[in-house]
């Protein structure tokens, strides 16, 4: 009963939201949005490691709404999404604004507010992207801001995420065990000539993690990375080609 009260509460509230949102679209006229629902609830098992004798099996029960919400107006656009999460069938417990990017675009100008992903030549560098069905996460929360002028294009990162992952290999585990504290700070530049595209980057990245299960002392590792990448557009075929290096500093 506690989770479908949950869940009609939450329900109830999206709802409202909704509303306002069709309600100022109505009077305005220049507001457009759209959004999408999805809701998630049940049940299943696991199967838990035991050294000590046979694997001990768990039921446990979920239930996970997610509504996203898109508003443009103009150069303007929001991006948001809103989870409520009692808990979910994989990650953790979580009610409240997940996800949200203010973008404005505009002649050369790209700015970018809120939760960032991104992906720069053939992700190397910067791969990002967001697996709500594993658990998994590696965007930012920050500002990304990219300059294109006469086939040039300049583009400025920086956030800081804190990124929750799985280390328990002797059973399938739903809530991650382990997160790092991480703030990035990168910059890419490249340029379009014809048919080739070439680009270079660099990216440092502090992570902030904890030295043992028990304890609360933490280290910080600078991990800096560089690349210049490559790209043919042929008329029968495309070629792309990148090389990276990394270095990290554990202190």
């Amino acid at each position: 009963w506690s989770s479908i009260k949950i869940i009609i509460i939450a329900l109830i509230k999206i709802f409202i939201i909704g509303f306002w949102f069709f309600f100022q679209n109505s009077v305005l006229g220049q507001i457009n949005f759209n959004s999408n629902l999805n809701v998630n609830y049940g049940d299943g098992s696991i199967y838990n490691y035991n050294a000590l004798g046979p694997s001990v099996e768990e039921y446990y029960n979920y239930s996970q709404i997610l509504f996203d919400l898109n508003i443009y107006d103009g150069p303007w656009s929001l991006h948001s999404q809103i989870e409520f999460s009692d808990p979910p069938e994989i990650g953790i417990r979580f009610k409240g604004l997940r996800r949200f990017t203010f973008t404005y675009e505009k002649d050369k100008y790209n700015i970018l507010i809120g939760d960032i992903y991104k992906s720069w030549g053939k992700g190397l560098v910067l791969s990002q992207y967001d697996d709500i069905s594993i658990g998994y996460d590696n965007g930012i929360r920050g500002a990304a801001i990219s300059y294109s002028y006469f086939g040039t294009n300049v583009e400025f990162l920086t956030g800081n995420k804190k990124i929750r992952s799985f280390t328990n290999f002797n059973s399938i585990s739903r809530i991650p065990d382990k997160n790092t504290t991480n703030n990035l700070i990168a910059m890419r530049v490249d340029r379009r000539l014809g048919d080739i595209e070439i680009g270079v980057s660099t990216l440092t990245n502090k992570e902030k993690f904890s030295i043992n299960t028990f304890g609360s002392d933490s280290s910080i590792a600078s991990h800096n990375l560089n690349s210049i990448n490559g790209s043919y557009f042929g008329e029968n075929f495309d070629f792309s080609i990148e090389y990276a290096n990394k270095y990290t500093a554990i202190r």
